[in-house]
C-alpha cells in the first residue's frame, strides 16, 4: 500500500503505511527482506523530496499506532479510491 500511495503522489499516506509495516514487522520479530528494505528506502527518499522530516515522522507514527486490523481497514478503503490517470 505504501508503494501504491507513493505512485499516487500521496507521500504522507505512503509514510503512514511504512510506519504500520515497520511496527508490525518489529512486533512479530521479522527482518526486512532485501528487496523490501530497498523499496522502503527509495519510497522514503521520494517522500523526503515532498515532505518535511517531521511530516514523515508524524505519518509513520500514526501508522505505527494502529492495530493490524485498523491498517487493513484503511488499506481496503484506499483500494476503493479511483486512480487518476495522467495523459
Amino acid at each position: 500500500m505504501a508503494a501504491i500511495a507513493a505512485a499516487r503522489k500521496d507521500f504522507e499516506k505512503a509514510c503512514f503505511f511504512v510506519g504500520a509495516y515497520d511496527a508490525y514487522r518489529e512486533l512479530i520479530g521479522a527482518s526486512h527482506e532485501t528487496f523490501v528494505r530497498d523499496l522502503l528506502e527509495r519510497l522514503l527518499a521520494q517522500a523526503s523530496a515532498h515532505l518535511e522530516g517531521d511530516e514523515i515522522d508524524e505519518a509513520k507514527a500514526r501508522g505505527a499506532e494502529l492495530s493490524l486490523a485498523e491498517v487493513v481497514d484503511r488499506a481496503l478503503a484506499d483500494a476503493k479510491r479511483p486512480v487518476a490517470h495522467s495523459r
